[in-house]
């Protein structure tokens, strides 16, 4: 189509107003006006930008034309008939007169800008095309001969252009390719040689074989060796766009750096340690070893200079501290610019720490903090204490060997005579409490309490107050409260005191009460009429736009001690307190950016739970404020457009190769109000029915929220006790059927559709609880056939996901670099993936409970879909033991919930079962030994023989363990135990049983009450509770075998009682622990003083504790 068939000068006249420092206000109208033209007739518009970016005189305007041509040919008809793009629908003549143009462009366009907008239009519309299944086969011939050009700024916008567009080098000779980068890795202009590397790696991470990789490796290498002469200050903008390509290296094709590790840590060192450069350029060249580490751990550690050289760098950044008087005088920390050397050193020395293992990192590390601890300056001190910090989560197991000798060292710190340093041992051991819990709480409480207590008596240093009191905090989340008590007079009388500090203190000092009371719970009592006056006159005096913040975390630490010290003793105040709040409410009104909004959601129901069935008044002041945040909308904000961006403030994403981003505090606030709505649904059950409906209609779609998962949980949490206040308010049955039905569609098709493989299964865990929970509340039948299909496809859905999960570890443990750190995330991974199963058999087994033998057709899709898999690798030994967990799993349900039915099934499981008691894997000889006892228990007749002759497996399951009994084992041997009294009860002793006669009953009864008695079932809830009524009914009825000649058999009975009890085993099932507290009374009454005495000193101090805590 020739040019003087388009109206040039219309559309010229229109981008000339465009571009011009006039169009102001006009800018929206002309774009309107364009886009107008643009839908009458696309094919002629999208020529005429393409006719001017080629030949306008005017830079500006072609570039111009270029920025629309890319927005517009993206742009899709206003009719929705079709989904596809200008582009893609503009006939073949249009669309090569714009190739035309855009390729003589970008030979002859000499205009450094209009060239790069041409080359980001060509790479879009090219990527448009191939994703079409179209191709532009001259672009190709154009890019390979403008790398050869005489000009470097075409040689440049080659590679840019093949940089943002791999694919379209596809399949061509990769020894023409790789001689193109060669030739572009040794151009002499910067600009060029950055370019093609940046192209190189984008091609090389875009490649799927390794074979193919291998050939361009001395590619990599010889753009590696350019990087060094970058290293200048005039070159400083291409030094860091070559050190991102070898951060999306480290991201993408990590295995890459195997062969050139030392000379990537030569490079990025000399980056990070120059003289000449911008921090901003050393940190990114830091993220380059981060990537590695983090990506192939392996490589890294079996190359000790690694962390030999890069250590002693971060640990002098950590020391580039300045010693300012604002530190001191600051009335808000919390807006203080912190040093970016040190926040970037202590960042990366967290994450080498997480990804290398302590094995790797933590000897060299302490050959260098002792030297700095001693140091005469305070700031490699303080460098010192952080290094620690850091270093405690990734290292965990190697300092907690050593637990002993670091705390101590930290310890000396707290009189250091440095504030800022005494500010770092704090910092330290806080962190060190949470890392470290509870071991640290229980062995070395005085040390620290004593320490942090003194610390806030520094009146002259209010921020290193302040910090002990956060320290404090990290202690008392993880302390028993018997641990804390000792310390509370001191402690609370010290809290009140900084009550009189700044503004800032005052703020940490009521935080750190809240967190201390919520610890200490019912032991607060003794401080309540101290402290709660205090916090009412705050709220009462406190009323200035400036103490927002010193007011909600009043009402947070009112709420919180009420919650602590019950209702009796806070109803004096309640009135009053509810009071301030309300009044609060109403002046913040809708304003959730206060920072009392977000206090006040969390509060109210706090109160909620003081009050019970008395908070009900107050519903219709709290809810209409957690809908409003419950329903806020989280609008996605591409983050590359945001200016002086806070990455601290966005949870981001990446959607179509976009960095997308949510404000935080949205998603807190959206999670925070529906967290809320869960409480005042749970603790007031049928008053919360008014509101239960218009809850639902929100959390509903939440059960597919893809952009934050603590809003998810949230909703996910919400439905079964919004269905049990419904249901107990009498809500019309065909109306929670209409909800059920959204609610299970909602969570089955998110299954089915959500996980994936590249995804981990724990997304979407939390539905599986969410649905057999709602079963549960709902009952029988509440399944139609329609639903119980759906949870067949989302059940084989994850089952598939979890085989494949296990395929990946399988070829990560192939790889040559795999070491013992490897394999201990591997496991990790396992044992993950083996609870997010075990949510899955709940799931079953609920099906299985409320449908019964409705469910067998959906069995049988599943017992296939699993025999499927294991058969397609018959001599995978983890895929056999992986089926085989699923497959007794699954019998375990049906035996539980179809009773004798389960026998016409049995030639499929039963011998599995059997043979699963011996075998090498815990969690199969767990579920083996459970479902022996279920047999016995649910099954019937026709499993009595079966399950006699177990039971020396069972036997031989408990005596094997070594003991003391390892965690993993628990259990194993619990269940074990739990089964042989249920075979003895069910199949040898139950009333109308024949008897066996190659099974002596008082022997077995006789052999399981030894064990029993020297390792009583204390971790297994379900089991334990079922111990304590099968031994109860023995003692009842004065069994001679329990009860021992002469009752000699009590004192040991009683002992093991006390266990079941100090492990506070039953708690929650009141009247199973109440039965067994009177038990225990009754055998302490039998026994002599000296004997209760002995099984008194046998238990530790907090054990005591919850004994004396729980019989009285």
């Amino acid at each position: 189509m020739s040019n003087s068939n388009l109206p040039l000068e219309q559309l010229s006249s229109i981008l000339q107003a465009f571009i011009s420092d006039k169009a102001g206000d006009k800018i929206k109208e002309i774009q309107a006006s364009l886009l107008s033209s643009l839908h009458q007739n696309p094919a002629l518009v999208l020529q005429c930008l393409a006719s001017l970016l080629r030949s306008h005189e005017l830079p500006a305007l072609r570039k111009a034309a270029s920025v629309f041509l890319r927005s517009f040919a993206m742009q899709s008809p206003e009719s929705d008939e079709s989904p596809k793009m200008y582009w893609s629908l503009i006939d073949d003549q249009a669309r090569s007169f714009c190739h035309e143009q855009l390729l003589g462009s970008l030979k002859d366009e000499a205009e450094t800008s209009v060239r790069k907008s041409v080359n980001e239009t060509i790479a879009y519309l090219t990527a448009q095309l191939i994703q079409d299944g179209g191709s532009w086969d001259e672009l190709l011939y154009v890019l390979f001969e403008c790398t050869k050009s005489l000009s470097a700024p075409h040689r440049e916008s080659a590679f840019r252009i093949i940089s943002s567009l791999p694919d379209i080098l596809g399949n061509h000779d990769h020894t023409v390719i790789k001689q193109i980068f060669m030739t572009g890795l040794s151009d002499g202009v910067v600009a060029v040689r950055v370019s093609c590397l940046e192209a190189l790696i984008s091609y090389y991470t875009d490649l799927e074989k390794a074979s193919i990789r291998q050939n361009f490796n001395d590619a990599i290498l010889l753009g590696l060796d350019g990087v060094p002469s970058l290293i200048t200050g005039e070159t400083e903008e291409q030094l860091r766009d070559a050190v991102a390509c070898f951060i999306e290296l480290g991201d993408k094709s990590p295995a890459v750096f195997k062969h050139i590790l030392p000379k990537t840590v030569d490079v990025i060192l000399a980056i990070m340690t120059s003289n000449v450069l911008e921090h901003d350029t050393q940190e990114l060249a830091l993220e380059v070893l981060l990537s590695i580490a983090e990506n192939k751990p392996a490589i890294v550690r079996k190359y000790p200079r690694f962390v030999q050289a890069l250590l002693p760098v971060l640990l002098e950044w950590m020391t580039d501290l300045d010693d300012e008087q604002d530190w001191y005088t600051t009335e808000d920390p919390e807006e203080e610019d912190t040093n970016e050397k040190f926040d970037a050193a202590t960042t990366a020395l967290d994450r080498l720490a997480l990804s290398l293992g302590g094995n790797a990192l933590l000897g060299e590390a302490f050959q260098l903090i002792p030297t700095l601890l001693g140091d005469a300056q305070w700031q490699r001190r303080h460098a010192g204490l952080f290094a620690i910090s850091v270093l405690g989560e990734g290292c965990h197991d190697l300092i907690e060997l050593e637990l002993d000798k670091v705390v101590k060292l930290v310890s000396n710190y707290f009189t250091d005579a440095h504030p800022r340093v005494r500010y770092a041992a704090c910092n330290t051991i806080g962190q060190m409490s949470t890392d470290f819990a509870p071991k640290i709480e229980k062995e070395y409480h005085e040390l620290i309490m004593t320490s942090l207590i003194q610390v806030m008596d520094d009146m002259s240093f209010p921020r290193v107050q302040a910090h002990a009191a956060a320290a404090v905090i990290n202690f008392a989340e993880e302390a028993e409260k018997e641990t804390i008590k000792p310390y509370l007079d001191t402690l609370f009388a010290r809290l009140v005191k900084l009550l009189q500090g700044k503004k800032y203190v005052q703020q940490q000092t009521i935080t750190t009460i809240a967190a201390v009371v919520d610890s200490a719970k019912e032991t607060s009592t003794k401080y309540y009429d101290s402290i709660m006056p205090i916090l009412i006159e705050i709220l009462v005096n406190a009323t200035a736009p400036e103490f927002a913040l010193l007011r909600g975390k009043t009402i947070e630490c009112a709420s919180s001690l009420a919650l602590a010290v019950g209702k009796d003793k806070f109803i004096p105040h309640a009135a009053d307190i509810i009071e301030l709040f309300r009044q609060t409410q109403v002046a913040i009104g809708e304003d959730t950016s206060n920072p009392q909004s977000t206090y006040l959601l969390a509060s109210w129901a706090r109160i909620c739970q003081v009050l019970k069935k008395d908070f009900v008044p107050y519903l219709n002041i709290v809810v209409p404020a957690l809908v409003r945040s419950a329903e806020l909308k989280a609008e996605a904000t591409i983050l590359d457009d945001v200016e002086d961006l806070n990455e601290d403030n966005w949870d981001s994403f990446y959607y179509e190769g976009q960095r997308v981003g949510i404000p935080t505090a949205v998603l807190e606030e959206k999670s925070t109000a529906i967290h809320m709505l869960v409480i005042y649904a749970r603790e007031l059950a049928e008053d919360f029915a008014p509101y239960a409906e218009r809850v639902l209609d929100i959390c509903i779609p939440m059960l597919s929220f893809v952009y934050s998962d603590s809003v998810k949980q949230a909703a996910s949490l919400s439905i079964a006790p919004l269905f049990t206040s419904l249901i107990k308010a009498g809500y019309p049955v065909d109306k929670i059927g209409v909800f059920w039905q959204k609610v299970a569609v909602k969570i089955l098709d998110t299954l089915a559709a959500g996980m994936d493989y590249e995804e981990e299964l724990d997304g979407d865990v939390q539905l599986f609880g969410t649905f057999y929970d709602c079963l549960e509340v709902l009952g029988d039948g509440c399944l139609t056939v329609e639903l119980m299909d759906k949870f067949v496809e989302a059940v084989n859905k994850s089952i598939g996901v979890y085989f494949q999960h296990i395929d990946s570890r399988s070829e990560q443990r192939s790889e040559a670099d795999h070491d013992n750190e490897d394999e201990e995330d591997l496991k990790r991974d396992e044992e993950n993936d083996s609870f997010i199963l075990d949510e899955v058999f709940r799931s079953v087994a609920r099906v299985f409970k409320v449908q019964k033998a409705s469910f067998i057709p959906g069995f049988e899709k599943v017992f296939a879909n699993v025999n499927a898999l294991v058969s397609s690798k018959p001599a995978d030994v983890a895929y056999q033991t992986a089926g085989l967990h699923l497959v007794v799993n699954i019998f375990c349900s049906i035996v539980q919930y179809l009773g004798p039915q389960s026998w016409n099934y049995h030639h499929l499981f039963l011998e599995r079962m059997v043979n699963g008691m011996s075998h090498p894997s815990t969690d199969i000889r767990h579920c083996s030994a459970l479902g022996i006892g279920l047999c016995a228990q649910y099954g019937g007749e026709a499993f009595f023989p079966v399950c006699t002759s177990a039971l020396p497996n069972l036997f031989n399951m408990i005596s094997s363990t070594p003991t003391p009994v390892a965690p993993e084992h628990v259990l194993s041997v619990e269940n074990a135990l739990s089964s042989i009294a249920k075979v003895y009860q069910f199949a040898l002793v139950a009333p109308g049983t024949a008897p066996n006669s190659s099974v002596n009953p008082s022997d077995v009864l006789s052999r399981w009450l030894e064990i029993y008695l020297t390792m009583p079932i204390v971790d297994d809830q379900e089991e334990a509770k079922y111990i304590s009524n099968f031994l109860g009914d023995l003692l009842e009825a004065n069994n001679p075998i329990v009860l021992g000649a002469n009752n000699s058999n009590i004192p040991r009975l009683m002992k093991a009682y006390a266990e079941v009890i100090a492990n506070e085993t039953l708690d929650g099932l009141d009247q199973d622990e109440n039965k067994v507290i009177q038990t225990f009374k009754i055998m302490a009454g039998q026994v002599a003083p000296d004997v209760a005495q002995t099984i008194w000193t046998s238990f530790t101090p907090e054990k005591q504790a919850v004994l004396q805590r729980k019989i009285n």
